[in-house]
């Protein structure tokens, strides 16, 4: 007989002395990636509807973070955990982004990247049309003007590039969205081919884009049909070198990103605001800096959610709490006052967040109960672990008081010793962690928010069936740290009564 299943009829028969001598794991240990604890999730409700809503449909997610946000080209919270919501959920487009990224956003990370260069500029936009963008190059920003007349040549050769491990999936039927402030008398010639160095004399596609006639915002689209691709990915550019066309101004393009056209549901990540060494306060100062951000992200959410064809849904993804320690200023949120290092005005601050862009939500006429806000984890930290460990309490706290908000407390997943020993930092630096940090650290999110939701799910293919059972107690035989599902670091007869009493309550 299978030993998993003579376990289970010994427990059936009541006997569970008999299983005394179960394999310790030896005394309480601290916390591990590899077995994600889901008591670090408060706020289940909340991410269960969320998680409802990107199995069925279309969601978009933004995040909101420091240095780690985009730490270097291809690397940061942006890339993994872009990665691994879309390994979870699949990914129905790419981010949004500027149409000519300045400073943090030209950078290519999760596997995509956008620039211009002249004749376009980042200057000499109208005065009605800059209403739509950021005051701060802490928001992804970068529009493009190009003057009346002035044409891009035919051989232009920059744009957005997709290459082919992005989570899309670039040989499916795409389509290339463009926004613009439109100006009568400009014209596109956009050329969707293989990325600089290769020829670019050969296309996938060329289209045109009539004239605007009257000013303002509009929306272009061009589709991409499924089919083979470069080796080197996708590049879409307003020049068509194959046709000998140029795109002629005056045009300016602010925002673009690429639609997977037979994904129905599923994630896109975007950045929405990041800088480094900044702090929640911060964040809230810039929010304030400028009555033009207001109208900057009506638009920002517009571009962010219009590819969802439903009802709009955002989950705001908050990844502060490694710098807060540093800034002792007063904080910004609803209390105010608060020195911005305390728990207390950390917690302020994120509430002044939250609070700020709820209302550019609500002002946008959308739904309050389709924004969503995921606080941390904030990778753990020795030299900040106190003030970590009150800002996670806050996160708590406001978790446990808005049906809108979920968090997942970092400290509760791992440790600095474990990510100095397994290599989750860059090279040894406690504030930014490493390709490998960032997407174990990524994937453990997801996992610890799955177990919150179904902890019954022992195998994670987000079902309940028998196998879980066999498979936890499979390893809760072979003594794996995966089968302590009371996370007291020893393994007990308790965890497989707790165990079982989970998988018989179902699922959030």
């Amino acid at each position: 007989m299978n030993t998993a299943l003579r376990v289970l009829c010994v427990l059936a028969a009541g006997v569970p002395a008999a299983l005394a001598d179960a394999q310790p794991l030896g005394s309480p240990v601290p916390p591990t990636i590899a077995n994600p604890n889901r008591f670090a999730v408060t706020g289940v409700d909340a991410a269960a509807r969320f998680v409802r809503l990107a199995t069925t449909r279309r969601v978009d997610i933004a995040i909101i973070g420091d240095s780690n946000t985009r730490l270097s080209a291809s690397t940061g919270h942006e890339d993994a955990m872009g990665r691994a919501f879309a390994a979870r959920f699949g990914m129905y487009a790419s981010r949004v982004d500027p149409f000519s990224g300045q400073g943090v956003w030209t950078p290519e990370v999760l596997s995509s990247a956008t620039f211009q260069f002249g004749p376009f500029l980042q200057a000499g936009a109208p005065a009605a049309a800059e209403q739509y963008f950021f005051t701060s190059l802490s928001f992804p920003t970068g529009y493009a003007f190009l003057p009346g007349g002035v044409e891009t040549g035919f051989t232009y050769n920059a744009g957005l590039v997709l290459r082919p491990t992005h989570p899309i999936g670039i040989e499916s039927h795409l389509r290339y969205h463009l926004s613009d402030y439109s100006l009568p008398g400009g014209s596109y010639a956009i050329s969707i081919r293989s990325p600089f160095p290769n020829n670019p004399y050969v296309n996938f596609f060329g289209y045109q884009a009539a004239p605007a006639a009257t000013p303002g915002m509009r929306d272009l689209e061009f589709d991409i049909p499924a089919g083979t691709r470069s080796p080197d990915g996708i590049f879409i550019v307003p020049g068509d070198a194959q046709n000998q066309r140029s795109s002629v101004g005056p045009l300016l393009p602010v925002y673009h990103r690429v639609e997977r056209v037979d994904r129905a549901t599923g994630v896109a990540y975007s950045p929405m605001w990041a800088a480094g060494s900044q702090s929640a306060r911060g964040v809230l100062q810039t929010f304030y800096e400028s009555d033009r951000n207001v109208t900057a992200m009506h638009e920002w959410m517009r571009q962010a959610t219009r590819l969802q064809d439903a009802e709009a849904v955002l989950l705001v993804h908050v990844m502060h709490g490694g710098n807060d320690a540093a800034d002792s200023r007063p904080s910004l949120g609803p209390i105010s006052g608060l020195p911005s290092s305390s728990s207390a005005g950390q917690e302020d601050n994120t509430r002044g967040i939250i609070s700020w862009l709820r209302a550019r939500w609500v002002e946008s006429g959308r739904d309050p109960a389709n924004l969503f806000f995921l606080l941390g984890p904030y990778h753990p930290r020795a030299d900040t672990g106190l003030p970590q460990l009150g800002y996670e309490q806050g996160w708590r706290a406001i978790a446990g008081s808005d049906p809108q908000v979920f968090t997942v407390a970092g400290n509760m997943l791992s440790t600095p010793q474990e990510f100095a020993v397994r290599g989750f930092l860059l090279n040894g630096d406690p504030y930014h962690l490493s390709p490998l940090g960032f997407q174990t650290w990524a994937d453990a999110t997801i996992r610890a928010i799955d177990l919150a939701l179904c902890p019954g799910d022992y195998d994670g293919n987000h079902e309940l069936g028998v196998a879980d059972i066999f498979g936890f107690l499979n390893a809760w035989l072979a003594g794996s740290i995966d089968a302590d599902f009371d996370y007291s670091g020893t393994l007990g007869v308790q965890d497989i009564f707790d165990f079982l009493n989970a998988w018989f309550a179902g699922c959030s």
